[in-house]
């Protein structure tokens, strides 16, 4: 019984104490997931056109080790900026996070960097985090994204009750003046703006699965 008094003892304490973090902690601990989460994306989805690496079933030269672009030499980091949003998520208790990357460009301590490459794009996210226990929402960019869609209220018979969904989905893009325009087949179809491109946005939306949505910015 002692021993599992210290351990909930132990529990308590990091609870309360990350509830009293600095910002500065809680990016380091925003930067550990988000960039776990951006490495297995992008090694799992690895192709040239996607991030610009080329996968062999075999290694034939140390040209063929392809994770050297989206893994670090030790002491060097993923150059990422963290900061606060302004920007509302509809549950109280998490706040919104913004996260802006520099391609896979790694740094040390002093600035020095070991490997930059901007092959890929985009480099924005958006994370949502409850600081009272930790919980993580993976909410926009290009790594594997969570299921947010029950935390909106969404009325399949009104689209436009979609359209504060689709405004963080669609954050890597700098998705802005979302609105819906008609409805195709079995999905939603909606245009916006996007700020990255400068360029006019589409975003198609499955209405049986809002969580599949597809972002298309246009040439």
């Amino acid at each position: 019984m002692k021993k599992l008094f210290n351990v909930s003892v132990i529990v308590l304490v990091y609870s309360v104490s990350f509830a009293q973090d600095s910002v500065t902690n809680a990016n380091a601990y925003l930067y550990n997931a988000v960039y776990k989460n951006i490495a297995a994306y992008n090694i799992r989805n690895s192709s040239f056109t996607f991030n610009g690496v080329i996968v062999s079933d075999m290694f034939r030269s140390n040209a063929d080790f392809f994770y050297d672009r989206l893994l670090p030499d030790y002491g060097y980091r993923l150059k990422m900026d963290i900061d606060k949003s302004d920007l509302k998520y509809p549950l109280s208790s998490f706040a919104l996070y913004k996260i802006h990357t520099y391609g896979f460009t790694f740094v040390n301590e002093r600035g020095d960097t070991a490997l930059s490459s901007n092959h890929w794009t985009p480099n924005n996210y958006l994370i949502a985090l409850d600081r009272s226990n930790g919980d993580i929402k993976f909410v926009s960019g290009q790594y594997f994204i969570s299921a947010i869609g029950d935390d909106f209220k969404v009325t399949p018979d009104n689209p436009s009750t979609l359209i504060p969904y689709l405004q963080l989905r669609a954050f890597y893009v700098g998705a802005k003046n979302i609105t819906f325009k008609r409805k195709r087949s079995k999905t939603f179809i909606y245009e916006g703006y996007s700020n990255e491109y400068n360029r006019t946005l589409r975003i198609v939306v499955p209405i049986k699965d809002i969580e599949h949505i597809k972002v298309i910015v246009k040439k």
